[in-house]
């Protein structure tokens, strides 16, 4: 391994999987979430080293799409990686699963991610601890960065629920960790779309929410085939989401 890039194989077992056997949006986004802590640590900004400054690490943006998806018992590599500070704010970081095989895409993903202050909860621009130019590597799996989602004008809100944010949903960061929004969101979708693979996921977390929060859940079916969720807490919107199926 080399320092600047963090590569594992992964056997996919069966509580990643949804009834089809398929990786889900919200176990991609588990798995990433784990294989970037780690990759901070061995950088030196992970989350013991950002601890001791206040600070913490969380995922603004992320977007990824399954080209052949992941199934129960397959074995894949994950790799991921540092692009470093873009914009002066958005810490932008890769995440790539292959076939060990082939060594074929199957999953590609990016995620912009932000520096909060733990004690204010107040968003840090950056941090010196984390601008290390040997952490990064410039290779690029998306073309683009993690997209900001926009609701198109006319489209129509179909209610689809609520959630009340529960003791299990809530990380060490004490607020919902990201991959719950990812089954939130699965759940909204029409159940006549179950079979249909996701082939596309992105998410943008607008406002944390901690438990007791009664997250209302919307969903919107656009012209062109793409689903929207958003959530709102009260008048807070908490998360807006883009899903793709085919």
């Amino acid at each position: 391994m080399e320092k600047n890039i963090l590569t594992r194989q992964i056997h996919i077992p069966c509580y990643l999987t949804d009834r089809f056997n398929r990786l889900t949006p919200s176990a991609f986004m588990d798995l990433a979430q784990e294989m970037a802590g780690d990759h901070s640590n061995l950088c030196g900004f992970g989350y013991a080293d950002l601890l001791e400054e206040r600070l913490a690490w969380v995922v603004s943006r992320m977007a990824f799409r399954f080209l052949k998806t992941p199934q129960w018992q397959d074995d894949v590599v994950f790799s991921t990686w540092n692009k470093g500070c873009e914009d002066g704010l958005f810490y932008r970081r890769e995440f790539l699963i292959a076939d060990p095989a082939t060594g074929g895409p199957m999953v590609e993903g990016t995620a912009g991610w932000l520096l909060l202050n733990v004690d204010t909860r107040a968003m840090v621009r950056s941090s010196a601890l984390c601008d290390r130019p040997e952490s990064v590597c410039s290779d690029s799996v998306m073309e683009e960065p993690a997209p900001r989602i926009r609701i198109p004008r006319g489209a129509v809100p179909e209610p689809c629920g609520w959630h009340v944010v529960q003791p299990s949903d809530i990380d060490r960061n004490l607020h919902t960790n990201n991959a719950k929004y990812a089954l939130w969101v699965m759940d909204s979708l029409p159940s006549s779309d179950a079979q249909r693979t996701p082939e596309y996921f992105s998410i943008n977390f607008l406002h944390e929410s901690r438990e007791g929060d009664v997250v209302a859940l919307t969903r919107y079916a656009l012209p062109d085939g793409r689903f929207l969720v958003e959530g709102h807490a009260g008048e807070t919107p908490v998360f807006l989401a883009e899903v793709r199926l085919r």
